[in-house]
């Protein structure tokens, strides 16, 4: 399949793809914004460059999700360039197995161990912290959007804001409603702050090019109030997490139909319960050896 460029502006551009990896050019040098599941898309946006006479001097991994870094080794390694990611995530990437166990809290079964779940090992040259910076010699500013996971961040190049997973498209909303993070509470703060940035052009990872910003940031907050919601009547009576999950996703229209899906939906409605306890809305009971949640 051809590779098929999406201007987002005189410098910027991203690919029609499910997952839209994008990358800034400056005259001859360029770097890339996360860099797809494998090294399939990789290769093809690698060449692109190649063929057009562009050095591809970085590749910003904005968090340690497979499906961010899964090609950014073999980019390096095909054309030198250095591998940025912020400091919390440059762990997994350096340390991929920490993925899937994070995930299952424990040395994980087969089926938690796989492409979407554990990327190729990726060593990290140098952490990126929120702030002002320079890529492929071209001004840049690092922004913090955390909770998707601990230290995921966006990056402002050229008027575009990439913002990777802080705002989901809707498409994925719909698929997944309990919307993937480590920490609900900053991930919709993240969201919501998207909004006032200033950008002329938003880039969602997983949705390209925004052409509502003020909407889809209103959708991902309402996809985490929503989570919240279902949460607390799961939570009726006192039960478990994995009996209340099984409550709110039964009654989902694609309820996780593999292993992989079940832990990351999982994790993410744990994320949810966590947030409400923070907040006081639920609270533990210890009985007989089984950790339930009422609501407080």
């Amino acid at each position: 399949m051809a590779l098929k460029r999406v201007a987002l502006s005189d410098r910027a551009w991203c690919v029609d793809h499910a997952t839209s990896v994008a990358v800034v050019e400056n005259d001859r040098r360029a770097f890339m914004v996360d860099a797809g599941l494998d090294e399939n898309l990789a290769r093809k946006m690698v060449n692109d460059l190649a063929q057009r006479g562009i050095a591809l001097e970085a590749v910003v991994v904005t968090h340690a999700h497979a499906d961010h870094f899964g090609g950014a080794a073999f980019a390096a390694a095909r054309t030198g360039a250095r591998v940025l990611a912020p400091a919390v995530d440059a762990l997994t990437l350096g340390h991929p197995d920490l993925e899937p166990w994070t995930l299952w809290a424990a040395a994980p079964p087969p089926d938690v161990v796989n492409k979407f779940l554990r990327g190729p090992e990726t060593p990290v040259n140098a952490t990126l912290a929120p702030g002002p910076a320079t890529l492929a010699g071209l001004d840049v500013t690092v922004h913090a959007l955390p909770g998707h996971t601990p230290g995921q961040i966006g990056v402002g190049a050229d008027g575009v804001l990439f913002v990777a997973d802080a705002l989901l498209g809707e498409a994925v909303l719909a698929k997944h409603p309990v919307p993937f993070s480590v920490d609900p509470d900053a991930a919709r703060a993240s969201a919501a702050r998207v909004a006032g940035l200033g950008y002329d052009v938003v880039h969602a990872y997983h949705g390209g090019r925004v052409s509502d910003v003020s909407a889809l940031v209103a959708m991902n907050v309402a996809a985490y109030d929503a989570a919240e919601a279902a949460a607390l009547e799961a939570f009726d009576a006192p039960r478990g997490v994995e009996e209340a999950f099984a409550r709110v996703a039964s009654r989902w229209p694609s309820p996780p139909g593999t292993v992989g899906q079940w832990v990351l939906d999982a994790a993410s409605f744990r994320g949810t319960v966590a947030a409400l306890a923070r907040r006081g809305r639920l609270a533990p009971v210890l009985e007989r050896g089984a950790l339930l949640w009422k609501r407080a």
